[in-house]
């Protein structure tokens, strides 16, 4: 099938095309023609006047709900969000019940995003069941199709598991991603400390929390060698 995009606005600094508005042509998904003004007959034609195009979005942190939480959002419906919004990719956070700390979790999710427009890349537990106490299976996950391995929202505290979990990915030059917070400083936290979270009146985050995290993680890693994506 053949869909030609008539005057979108090219956003992609790394394209000769960036910013300028043009016609793409696409053939069973792939871009085969850009031009100032294609002559075809389309079995699609997008006016595409005042809109952009850029390339795919990915979202490093999607938190959908299955399984355990279906009621909330399931891996279907998140999926069909995300195309909507123009991400072809998006990495699963482990927060599930059960975590995403398994093989069998692994390929479970795999399963059920299969035939979806938007790929999903699962992020495996870095500790059983995100608890924090004890390292995951990541081997394995790896094997099944684990790309990176955190605790998602539940960043590790424990700097020896951290450590450990730096070294254990090294094994097969695997990832460690972390949300940098300190949970003893950010403890009953809603929002960024400051004048607003004064004035309102509510429990606020110091960034201390975040900077004290991140310079922990980073000593680590200087001292491990090993690979970390801080979110």
């Amino acid at each position: 099938m053949q869909v030609h995009i008539r005057k979108a606005r090219v956003i992609d600094p790394g394209s000769r095309y960036h910013d300028k508005v043009v016609d793409l042509l696409v053939a069973d998904g792939v871009i085969v023609q850009i031009g100032a003004a294609i002559k075809v007959k389309a079995d699609v034609v997008i006016e595409a006047k005042g809109l952009c195009v850029s390339v795919g979005w990915v979202d490093v942190m999607a938190d959908y709900r299955e399984p355990g939480f279906e009621h909330k959002e399931t891996i279907t419906s998140g999926l069909a969000c995300a195309a909507a919004g123009g991400f072809t990719d998006v990495l699963l956070a482990p927060n599930t019940q059960p975590a995403l700390s398994s093989k069998s979790i692994i390929q479970y999710v795999l399963q059920k995003a299969k035939g979806n427009i938007t790929g999903l890349h699962p992020i495996g537990a870095a500790t059983q069941n995100t608890d924090g106490k004890d390292l995951a299976e990541m081997l394995d996950m790896r094997a099944n199709g684990a790309v990176a391995f955190g605790d998602g929202w539940k960043p590790v505290q424990q700097a020896s598991l951290m450590l450990k979990a730096l070294e254990y990915v090294k094994a097969f030059h695997g990832i460690v991603m972390q949300i940098p917070v300190d949970a003893s400083l950010a403890g009953g936290g809603l929002m960024n400390e400051g004048v607003v979270s004064t004035g309102l009146g509510m429990a606020g985050i110091p960034a201390l929390a975040e900077t004290i995290m991140v310079h922990r993680d980073l000593e680590l890693l200087r001292y491990t060698g090993s690979k970390l994506h801080i979110t």
